[in-house]
């Protein structure tokens, strides 16, 4: 089977032709191979993003003190969800290059890009508040020179941090990344109904 034919057929806007019988066993005919690389170059590489920003998450921004020892472990993490999300950022570049303008008619295109972004985003700013010599961050409670809890906002020299957008921005990001990770589980028999 031609590869040209499954590019006119991913490509069509007859979705007709997708229950036709002679269409869906050459396309099962293809399915596994497509699987078996979607597994491995996106699914895989997801699930191990996914995995590191509820860590990420959970741990450093939010259940525990953050000890000195465990700040090491924040920049391996913080370096891990840098590279990956530059994997998916990369991914999603490409196919706008190839797509053009296209690409944004997709919403399921918006849940790929938004959340690596979204990511580098959060990741930086905790980071920039872990640097900050004004600024003390633990358990999302930012604390002034004096101890004084700032549950607004920070606002001091070296800029404004407003806490409640950036646990916005976290948990818009970490809803993305459940909603996505719910669209992968289509590739599984068993999941695909959903």
């Amino acid at each position: 089977m031609s590869d040209d034919f499954f590019d006119e057929l991913a490509n069509t806007s007859n979705i007709a032709l997708f229950g036709c019988l002679s269409i869906q066993a050459m396309i099962d005919r293809k399915w596994p191979l497509a699987r078996e690389y979607t597994i491995k170059l996106l699914f895989a590489p997801f699930l191990t993003f996914h995995v590191i920003f509820v860590i990420y998450s959970n741990v450093f921004i939010g259940q525990y003190e953050l000890t000195e020892g465990l700040k090491g472990t924040m920049y391996v993490v913080s370096f891990c969800l840098y590279i990956l999300s530059l994997y998916f950022m990369q991914n999603e570049i490409r196919q706008i290059y190839f797509s053009g303008f296209e690409y944004f008619t997709s919403i399921w295109n918006y849940a790929d890009i938004i959340p690596p972004c979204l990511i580098v985003v959060i990741v930086s700013i905790h980071l920039k508040l872990l640097h900050s010599k004004d600024i003390f961050f633990f358990n999302n409670t930012a604390l002034d020179e004096d101890g004084v809890s700032n549950t607004d906002g920070i606002n001091y020299s070296k800029g404004i941090f407003n806490m409640a957008g950036v646990a916005a921005i976290h948990s818009i990001a970490s809803l993305l990344m459940w909603v996505k990770f719910i669209y992968f589980l289509r590739i599984f028999k068993s999941t695909g109904k959903l």
